[in-house]
C-alpha cells in the first residue's frame, strides 16, 4: 500500500510538471505571436491632439503610423454631422457614428479610430466603411475608383477633396488601412470580393484641397 502512494504521487507530480512546461511554452509562443502581429492588431491609444490650429502645428505635429488613434473630437461625433460624396459612385450620403450592423443599415459609418477632416494633424486618416451587397449598397461599385477620381467630405462648413490614388485588397482583420499615414487621407473600405465578407476593398485618396462652403 505504501508503495502504490508512493507511485501515484510521484505520478501526479510529474503530470503538474508538464502542465506546468505546456503553459510556459505556450505563454511563450503567445508572446512572440503577440509582439510580431502588433502592427496588424495594434493597441488603440487615446490621443488628445492640440485644439488650437496654427500654420506652425500644421506643419510639425502627426501621428505614429502603426497605432489606431482615438481622438477627443470623434469620440464626440454625431451621425450626419460629415457628408461624403463620391461623384464616380453618385453617391451623396451622411456618415453615421460607427461601423456596427445598426450604424452600416442607416449608411455608411465612421471607424471608431479615425480622424476627421479638419484635425490638426498633418496626417489624419477619414476612414469610412459602407456595405456592397447589403442595406443600402453605397460601396457596390467602390471597386470603379480610379484615375482622376475625387472624394469629397464636407464637414462643420467646410469642403475637403480628396483625390484617389490606390485601391488595396486585404484580410478582413487587416486593420493597417485605416492607420495614419504620411499625408492627410480618407480611406473607404467595404468587404470583398462582392457578398463575401472574407478580406477587405480599401480605396484611398490623399487630401488636394479645401475650401468654404458658401451659405
Amino acid at each position: 500500500m505504501h508503495k502504490i502512494t508512493i507511485r501515484k504521487a510521484a505520478a501526479l507530480t510529474f503530470a503538474a510538471l508538464s502542465i506546468f512546461l505546456f503553459c510556459a511554452a505556450a505563454q511563450s509562443g503567445y508572446t512572440l505571436f503577440v509582439a510580431q502581429n502588433r502592427r496588424a492588431q495594434a493597441p488603440v491609444v487615446v490621443c488628445a491632439p492640440p485644439e488650437t490650429s496654427t500654420s506652425a502645428l500644421d506643419s510639425t505635429f502627426s501621428y505614429d503610423k502603426d497605432t489606431l488613434w482615438l481622438t477627443a473630437e470623434r469620440a464626440a461625433y454625431q451621425s450626419d454631422a460629415l457628408t461624403l460624396l463620391v461623384p464616380r459612385l453618385s453617391l451623396s450620403v451622411g456618415v453615421q457614428n460607427g461601423t456596427t450592423d445598426a450604424a452600416l443599415a442607416q449608411g455608411v459609418g465612421l471607424y471608431d479610430m479615425a480622424q476627421l477632416p479638419n484635425d490638426t494633424a498633418t496626417n489624419g486618416n477619414v476612414s469610412i466603411a459602407g456595405h456592397r451587397g447589403a442595406a443600402g449598397c453605397e460601396f457596390y461599385e467602390i471597386d470603379k475608383l480610379t484615375d482622376g477620381d475625387f472624394i469629397f467630405l464636407e464637414y462643420k462648413g467646410m469642403r475637403y477633396a480628396y483625390q484617389w490614388i490606390e485601391t488595396v485588397i486585404v484580410a478582413d482583420d487587416d486593420w493597417r488601412p485605416i492607420f495614419c499615414r504620411d499625408y492627410k487621407s480618407v480611406t473607404l473600405t467595404s468587404c470583398h470580393p462582392l457578398n463575401s465578407n472574407k478580406q477587405r476593398i480599401c480605396a484611398i485618396g490623399k487630401l488636394v484641397g479645401s475650401e468654404r462652403i458658401e451659405e
